[in-house]
């Protein structure tokens, strides 16, 4: 049976009431914690706040002890994360175009955007409301060189479905629509979209995109000659995931990169993240 605190707060999320839920939350975690590094608000969705930085959460109220507790945690390796997974090989620098395939809520856009002052990051995110995050974390932490599209990158062009999972890193495009209840996306070849946006050079490629990344590869065969450096996370260490950490570096190899990896870190994630450098 949910606690009266879930009761209470669910009987507040809801139009002209989360102003006050936002505030309420808010001074209880300046209680929880001893501090007031951290406050919670909402802006269309629910959003974290740490260290002055805004991180979305979700579209419903969804803060209790263990999350009030450990915002600031998460949040600080949430960013310090981001830099350890996609600059492992290369840190970008000023004047740098980096394609973001799988932006998610914009964790990776916050990073990297300081690094790449003159540069641009297209944040690419086929999830809708992930996308409509994506957008309120450039809003609102003004990241002024972040372009964003509400796309999927395939292997070719049309509608894919993606799915809706409670933890929306998870959320993974199909070809079809298996269980009745994904939601159709616009999918695009990562080729055509270059193409489109006319888009001259890639220093990183980041990829981050659930499973897909065999169809993804089948779409870049001009797109891939651009890169400079390319960072594609694999997800062979997920039960039930059809492995495509194999066909992802047989594709690189063939596209002129040295392969790396970190194959003896203690993260199977980490360890099936695939880093490129063009020879």
């Amino acid at each position: 049976m949910p606690s009266l605190a879930r009761r209470v707060a669910s009987l507040l999320d809801g139009p002209g009431r989360r102003g006050l839920l936002a505030k309420a939350a808010s001074q209880w975690s300046r209680h929880a914690t001893g501090t007031s590094i951290q406050s919670v608000m909402y802006d269309e969705m629910w959003i974290d706040v740490v260290d002055g930085v805004y991180l979305p959460r979700s579209a419903q109220f969804e803060y209790f002890g263990y999350d009030i507790r450990h915002m600031a945690k998460r949040a600080r390796e949430r960013l310090a994360g981001s830099l350890d997974y996609w600059t492992h090989l290369y840190r970008p620098s000023p004047g740098d175009t980096i394609i973001d395939v799988g932006a998610g809520v914009g964790v990776d856009a916050l990073t990297l955007s300081p690094l790449i002052a003159g540069g641009t990051i297209h944040s690419i995110e086929a999830h809708p409301w992930t996308f409509s995050a994506l957008e309120k974390t450039c809003e609102l932490n003004g990241l002024k060189n972040v372009r964003t599209y509400n796309l999927a990158i395939s292997d070719k062009l049309g509608t894919v479905w993606i799915n809706s999972l409670r933890h929306n890193e998870s959320n993974s495009i199909k070809n079809v629509n298996g269980n009745g209840h994904s939601t159709a996306v616009q999918a695009i070849e990562l080729d055509r979209f270059v193409k489109q946006h006319q888009i001259e050079k890639i220093n990183l490629l980041k990829m981050n995109i659930e499973g897909a990344e065999e169809l993804a590869i089948k779409g870049m065969l001009n797109s891939i000659k651009m890169a400079k450096y390319v960072v594609i996370a694999c997800h062979d260490f997920k039960d039930g995931e059809l492995g495509t950490k194999k066909p992802v570096k047989e594709f690189l190899n063939a596209s002129g990169f040295h392969i790396i990896e970190r194959s003896d870190d203690p993260r199977d994630y980490v360890r099936d993240h695939v880093h490129g450098i063009r020879l």
